[in-house]
């Protein structure tokens, strides 16, 4: 059966995050909790799927407080929307291609914080996705189940293109099939259905 709808994930996946503003933005986070870090730290919690896991017990840290506090001071808005970039110029293309060539619905399921998804999505091309769900750090599985209802559609005829074990542990739960794009970022050590290194070489599956 073929795939009907195509549901992204967005760090990682269609938007790169400076990694200075990674290193710069959680130091003022870990320097609020008292945690000595380093730059490799703060990429490991920004990368790392059990981030939450290696915060409370290697550091003790309130996983909920800490987490509070840096979206609401460790960075201003403006510094977030200077921080990110398309990895490619040819990313947005491939998603215009699947919704307006091969008729393909596309949508965004993320779990960031909604004032930086909407920034994000924007940035990329808000006119490219005909939805957006906003987990707001639930679990994604709950986007992608209300991204079914919205389409229409049965899992199986959904694909979710994102980066990390937990776009697979999501997907794979309700049964849509899950592609990875490898930037070289995030690590996973999860069976996926499909891998890729470029955001391009989705289209053959369509």
């Amino acid at each position: 059966m073929s795939y009907k709808i195509a549901l992204f994930d967005v760090d990682g996946t269609i938007i790169h995050t400076d990694h200075d503003f990674i290193v710069r933005s959680l130091g003022k986070a870990f320097d609020k909790f008292r945690v000595d870090y380093d730059p490799g730290l703060a990429l490991r919690i920004w990368f790392d799927d059990d981030r939450d896991k290696i915060l409370s017990k290697e550091f003790g840290v309130d996983v909920k407080k800490f987490w509070s506090y840096y979206n609401k001071h460790a960075y201003s808005f403006e510094e977030r929307k200077n921080s990110v970039d398309v990895y490619s110029a040819k990313d947005r293309q491939v998603v215009a291609c699947l919704k307006n060539k091969l008729n393909v619905g596309t949508g965004i399921v993320s779990s960031n914080v909604k004032e930086c998804l909407d920034m994000e999505v924007g940035f990329f091309g808000r006119h490219l996705f005909d939805y957006v769900a906003c987990t707001n750090h639930v679990p994604k599985a709950d986007g992608l189940r209300a991204s079914l209802g919205k389409f229409g559609v049965m899992p199986e005829e959904a694909l979710y293109v994102g980066n990390s074990a937990g776009d697979i542990l999501s997907s794979n739960a309700i049964g849509i099939d899950c592609a990875v794009i490898d930037r070289k970022e995030y690590g996973n050590r999860l069976v996926h259905n499909f891998k890729f290194e470029k955001l391009e070489d989705v289209l053959s599956l369509f």
